[in-house]
């Protein structure tokens, strides 16, 4: 089920993992980025193969396993709170022990990502970034002229305004919670939830004890 503008799009229960059943679902493309979400149920594998282009995985429940093969074959767990850049061409394996959702941000071959993500390590994002209260932090981590894609940390307190005008922007909460404010309409939005902001809109959202997302600009 892809995201539905002006609704706040529940990563986990609209992608809850079944018995021995691998199910990817394409929430959202737009000039040939594409967001997917991977469901695995508990024990299952999924078959080494490559991506052509760049990637960035993120877990929302549970934890995958991941195989890189090649030259340089080795074995990464990711969790929840942790991300990692998969390279072009690389050919990976993935499996898990337990009920497992996690996103795929795939992008262009030629996406301009900082170097402290390239390293093919696994990222806290305790550590990559973190707000005071009343405070905003943000790091760019795609740059591209057809999207740009920021971590940004909230810290307690703070009110974050998004505003599209040529773009529509994709936001997913990545850890905590907070609310959206939109015309006259508060929806609460936590980790595992997104919410996709038209052109020509604006809106805000707080946080009381602080919140982490990944905020993606897509030019129309």
């Amino acid at each position: 089920m892809a995201v539905i503008p002006g609704q706040v799009y529940m990563m986990y229960e609209q992608n809850q993992p079944m018995p021995h059943t691998i199910v990817e679902n394409a929430v959202y493309e737009r000039n040939g980025y594409t967001v997917m979400i991977v469901s695995m149920g508990t024990g299952t594998e999924m078959s080494p193969e490559r991506l052509r282009h760049p990637a960035l995985y993120t877990v929302i429940q549970g934890e995958v396993g991941i195989a890189v093969r090649g030259s340089s074959p080795r074995s990464l767990n990711l969790k929840v709170g942790e991300f990692w850049y998969r390279e072009p061409n690389k050919l990976c394996g993935f499996s898990c022990n337990e009920d497992t959702i996690f996103a795929v941000l795939t992008t262009h071959q030629t996406v301009n990502i900082p170097d402290k993500i390239r390293t093919g390590e696994i990222c806290e994002l305790e550590k990559y970034i973190s707000a005071k209260p009343k405070e905003k932090v943000e790091d760019r981590i795609i740059d591209d002229p057809i999207m740009k894609g920021y971590l940004v940390a909230l810290g307690a307190g703070y009110v974050y305004p998004v505003q599209c005008k040529d773009d529509v922007c994709f936001i997913a909460g990545v850890k905590g919670r907070g609310s959206i404010l939109i015309e006259n309409k508060n929806m609460p939005l936590t980790g595992g939830q997104g919410y996709l902001l038209q052109q020509n809109k604006q809106m805000k959202i707080l946080t009381a004890a602080g919140m982490k997302l990944l905020v993606l600009h897509f030019p129309l």
